[in-house]
């Protein structure tokens, strides 16, 4: 924000000094208050033309630490929270040499949960692997997460988070727009 503050020095935007400044220290009460929540940091990384390239590139390396710290303690949560996730689903195939009645019926998958322990980091870290994707081919961020199968706990996340709307905008506005449908007098 330093550039809108140098802005307010120079004299040839002295007509609009007010303004600038009124503008400056909204930006201030709203970028603090980003701060305080790992929200808009969790939503940025679950956007796969994103992740983390801006922020690596933006923020100081301590800063983005930190968001990172909270990031995975968002992960843990999660996935200590999908039954799945601490089960791996294995699927063997019978013998058709069996000299049972079973011998008969195509080849019966059976499933066994057998327990395994993963690094429930592993799947944020496979994700940040994949290459970004084109804001071209993937405008919205929300269809793409139907890759449950591949990121299971990154899913149920983004499903959480990235319903979130990033700004009131849209809500302000449809009840400043009711004035202009509703009669007054009625």
């Amino acid at each position: 924000m330093s550039e809108w503050e140098d802005l307010l020095e120079k004299p040839e935007y002295e007509p609009v000094h007010k303004g600038l400044q009124a503008g400056v220290a909204l930006l201030e009460k709203y970028y603090h208050r980003a701060d305080d929540t790992d929200i808009y940091f969790i939503a940025h990384v679950l956007d796969p033309t994103l992740k983390l390239v801006y922020l690596s590139a933006a923020w100081d390396d301590k800063y983005l630490e930190v968001r990172i710290e909270g990031f995975k303690s968002q992960v843990s949560l999660f996935h200590s929270r999908t039954p799945s996730s601490s089960l791996t689903l294995v699927l063997y195939q019978r013998s058709y040499h069996s000299r049972t009645w079973s011998s008969f019926v195509p080849p019966l998958y059976n499933v066994v949960y057998t327990s395994a322990v993963t690094d429930p980091f592993e799947e944020f870290h496979q994700y940040l692997r994949q290459p970004r994707l084109k804001r071209e081919d993937c405008p919205n961020p929300i269809p793409w997460w139907g890759h449950q199968s591949e990121y299971p706990v990154l899913w149920l996340m983004a499903r959480d988070y990235l319903a979130i709307p990033a700004t009131t905008c849209i809500a302000e506005r449809s009840f400043s727009l009711s004035a202009r449908t509703n009669d007054p007098q009625r």
